[in-house]
């Protein structure tokens, strides 16, 4: 349980031989998750490099920033499959960058390639 109050972890990077063992740990990760049907695929991200575009009055504001919010820059993105949320989750927690004091956020996507269903 976590309280509040708490702050959270700060990510732990490393460098030198503990970059290539956390290499080792994350291609382990994704490993099993490929033998279990649930990896898809996944990149590293350039570390506060990217842009963040604002709707704005004129159009939009574009902003060099590699994240939404001050304190949380995304360094890399997996796509899974899961049956639910639950079984992302749990999937997901095994995660080394979770362990490293790193944050993992598990969202849900939506086919662009297909159109919505219409309810009425």
């Amino acid at each position: 349980m976590r309280c509040c109050c708490m702050k959270p972890m700060a990510y732990d990077k490393a460098t030198g031989a503990e970059a290539l063992q956390r290499y080792s740990e994350y291609s382990d990760w994704i490993s099993r998750a490929r033998q279990q049907g649930q990896f898809v695929t996944g990149e590293d991200l350039e570390a506060n490099r990217g842009w963040v575009l604002i709707p704005s009055g004129d159009g939009v504001d574009v902003e060099l920033s590699a994240s939404v919010t001050d304190d949380a820059p995304l360094s890399g993105i997996l796509f899974i499959r899961a049956k639910d949320a639950e079984q992302a989750m749990n999937l997901a927690k095994d995660l080394p960058h979770i362990k490293h004091g790193g944050r993992v956020v598990v969202q849900k996507t939506i086919p662009t390639d297909v159109p919505p269903q219409i309810t009425e």
